[in-house]
């Protein structure tokens, strides 16, 4: 568990203000008006963060169990608190004394909740690297699940309530999700990671591959440019199409007014900036896939010492 705690505190991450973090971006421009209350909702997603970028970047994390026993320490900690551990990282101890007295009692174990349900996401994360495919409803779990807690964080925090999601606003968190999912499609690819939807068919097929590079090739014969775009479309008009939702949340009113154009002007930018991998970047990925596969196929063919005898 020691060295779990100086690998993971020395990793070092950038701000949470990257284009990915929607909710860290959106929620960070919300909490400058709450004070100490929007100090809680930062000092929650540059903890996140940081779990996040440990677990799917960190080189010790590679190996899932050690990534899975450091999300388990990180459980422990949102729910227990100061209680659970005499030694702990400089982050843990940011996020532990952030002023969480200024949130009602009642209010922070839902808050913590939801804390533990994205931890859950990571986890999902972490047991389908290499390169493993999950089906569009798979997908569809996983991006409600962490866009709707992270929602829930925001409302709970700032307004001291919960922000009342409906089933179509939901429907919007997820196809903003795949938008940014496909944003992230090459920096996913190279870490082994497949976060856009496939049919359970096209999943199956991906995962009988036996080496991650392998099901990484299987995956990109399917996910075409053509397949890509017509993705990018679909998400871009569903999203455009769900936005007026915001109005059904129990949020303040000039909140869900800067809600809407905030995300007008994000479905606007993400119509421009979402591209599909350059084409030697997806050549490279192949052939680093074919190699794999010849690789396993000869050293199934070989025969060995105690078969030629």
């Amino acid at each position: 568990m020691n060295e779990i705690i100086k690998q993971s505190s020395e990793f070092l991450t950038g701000p949470i203000t990257q284009e990915r973090y929607f909710t860290a971006r959106f929620g960070g421009k919300l909490s400058k008006l709450y004070g100490s209350r929007g100090q809680i909702l930062t000092g929650i997603y540059e903890y996140l963060r940081w779990v996040d970028d440990n677990a799917d970047e960190n080189p010790y994390f590679a190996n899932p169990p050690k990534a899975l026993e450091f999300l388990g320490r990180q459980r422990v900690l949102v729910t227990y608190g100061t209680e659970a551990f005499g030694n702990i990282t400089p982050q843990e101890r940011r996020f532990l004394d952030l002023p969480w007295n200024n949130i009602r009692e009642e209010l922070q174990h839902p808050i913590r909740e939801a804390i533990t349900n994205l931890l859950d996401g990571i986890e999902l994360d972490i047991l389908h690297g290499g390169s493993l495919a999950r089906n569009f409803k798979e997908i569809r779990k996983y991006n409600i699940n962490n866009f709707g807690n992270s929602i829930d964080i925001i409302g709970l925090s700032l307004n001291s309530r919960n922000p009342g999601r409906r089933p179509k606003f939901d429907e919007f968190l997820n196809q903003w999700s795949m938008l940014g999912t496909l944003n992230d499609f090459a920096e996913d690819l190279e870490n082994h990671q497949l976060k856009v939807g496939f049919s359970p068919e096209e999943a199956e097929e991906i995962n009988l591959g036996y080496t991650a590079s392998y099901r990484r090739l299987k995956a990109l014969y399917i996910y075409t440019k053509e397949r890509f775009n017509s993705e990018k479309l679909k998400s871009l008009a569903q999203t455009a199409l769900n936005v007026k939702e915001f109005l059904g949340l129990d949020i303040p009113w000039w909140q869900k007014l800067l809600s809407i154009v905030y995300m007008f002007r994000a479905v606007t930018k993400a119509s421009i900036i979402i591209r599909y991998p350059q084409e030697t970047f997806i050549a490279n990925l192949k052939r680093e896939g074919i190699r794999d596969r010849l690789k396993l196929l000869i050293s199934q063919n070989r025969p060995r010492i105690d078969e030629e005898n």
